[in-house]
């Protein structure tokens, strides 16, 4: 359910037609790591604090201080993200 509202959110946010004018070869990385981290607050912003909960855990769990690129921060600040979003 997350990964699937994780998506829509970077449709609702219109992360790739922002893509076409915020990045560039010096800061894409920046960019698409800040709208990675939208796109799990806009999902987590439609999730119960029990699902916000596992998420987060899966994250820190699965990740922890690693991250699967470049373009995706790691599974601590994804869980922070999540927990964290709205508050």
């Amino acid at each position: 359910r997350f990964f699937r509202l994780h998506e829509y959110g970077h449709h609702a946010l219109k992360h790739l037609q922002r893509e076409q004018f915020e990045a560039n070869p010096y800061n894409r990385v920046h960019v698409r790591q800040r709208y990675e981290k939208e796109a799990d607050c806009w999902a987590a912003a439609r999730m119960r604090p029990q699902e916000r909960q596992l998420v987060a855990n899966f994250f820190a769990g699965l990740q922890g201080p690693t991250r699967p690129s470049w373009f995706h921060p790691t599974g601590y600040e994804r869980a922070h993200v999540i927990l964290n979003c709205g508050n």
